[in-house]
């Protein structure tokens, strides 16, 4: 089945990171363990393949759900509204891979913006696979098209990760972080990781977002709430926040980062 369209608009990072806000939380904080070398699940976490995804199986009503929040969050930006979204799993690897297709079409990918990414809800928990290049300063490598055979890719080295996992911004504040499940180059976190993860590196991204709460330079501002409600996650984003903090990034130099 064919790929969402996507509309001819230049959407950049910002607009992943607030509709995916509880992902991206997810990815800092792997990323961010990798530098606990003494671990060595952690350190041994970057790999040379690409991992496989299945097409993505999109039908054409939630094709059109696709196109019509990417819509609904331009014009919020223009117009400075709220986006109530109700997003169930699909929808949800549909705006994600939209919005990739897109920027890499218009060469503006990130560099080290993840290359895949699915979403599902695993007993009543959010859970994603993703494969993301580790930040090296190297070029990203296109990655494999979807149902290919695993690739050998020396020129980079990729973190492909699994989580099961709890999220809640409410007012750009995370309120809830919390990982049950967590595999790296498939293998299970093992108990020392997750308690690192869940005590000391997401009770700190905690911390930070009641800190920054307040801040021009927010980057969770814009989330006016984010949760998991029954089969679907519930995301509210501010269209004036989004614009502020979009025009904040066109003016900063190039950090590698959302």
């Amino acid at each position: 089945m064919s790929d969402p369209e996507t509309p001819p608009r230049k959407h950049g990072c910002l607009p992943i990171l607030a509709l995916l806000a509880g992902l991206a939380v997810f990815f800092v904080a792997v990323t961010g363990l990798i530098i606990w070398q003494s671990l060595g699940w952690l350190k041994n976490a970057p790999e040379e393949r690409v991992a496989t995804y299945e097409p993505l199986e999109i039908s054409e009503g939630e094709r059109e759900d696709v196109n019509r929040i990417m819509q609904a969050v331009d014009a919020a930006k223009t117009q400075g509204a709220l986006v109530d979204e109700y997003v169930s799993p699909t929808v949800f690897n549909g705006v994600f891979q939209a919005i990739i297709e897109g920027e890499k079409r218009q060469g503006t990918a990130n560099k080290d913006a993840p290359l895949f990414v699915r979403g599902s809800i695993v007993n009543g928990h959010m859970a994603v696979k993703l494969t993301t290049p580790v930040k090296d300063g190297q070029p990203a490598t296109p990655p494999p098209e979807p149902k290919t055979p695993m690739l050998v890719l020396p020129e980079r080295k990729y973190i492909n990760a699994e989580a099961v996992f709890d999220i809640e911004i409410v007012d750009g504040v995370i309120t809830r972080a919390n990982v049950h499940r967590l595999v790296l180059r498939d293998r299970e976190a093992p108990l020392t990781s997750r308690l690192v993860l869940d005590y000391i590196v997401l009770a700190q991204w905690k911390k930070m977002s009641r800190e920054e709460q307040n801040k021009p330079d927010n980057k969770l501002a814009a989330v006016k709430l984010l949760r998991l409600e029954g089969g679907r996650v519930h995301i509210v984003l501010d269209g004036l926040k989004l614009a502020e903090a979009e025009r904040r990034q066109q003016h900063e130099p190039v950090q590698g980062e959302f």
